[in-house]
């Protein structure tokens, strides 16, 4: 049987504060990210592999980039989950 392919592709999520939103204009091509606004927090998904560690990501102030693990988000390369 053909094993799932389909758990290994990780999925990267990343939170920004709604007042650093002007820094996005560096990334503004990227169509594949999706953003989101929860009250004073920006959300933000869909990003490649070669873009998390792109340098445009890298020089955003007060960015969070988690990995998405079985429903929780954990920090890059974190053993532990940040949040749910």
């Amino acid at each position: 049987m053909a094993e799932n392919t389909s758990k290994h592709i990780k999925e990267f999520w990343a939170e920004l504060p709604r007042a650093d939103e002007d820094f996005l204009g560096s990334i503004r091509d990227w169509k594949n990210v999706q953003i989101a606004v929860e009250d004073e927090t920006l959300w933000l998904k869909g990003f490649t592999d070669e873009q998390v560690v792109a340098p445009e990501l890298q020089q955003l102030p007060d960015f969070i980039l988690y990995e998405l693990r079985d429903g929780l988000l954990f920090r890059k390369e974190a053993l532990v989950p940040s949040k749910k």
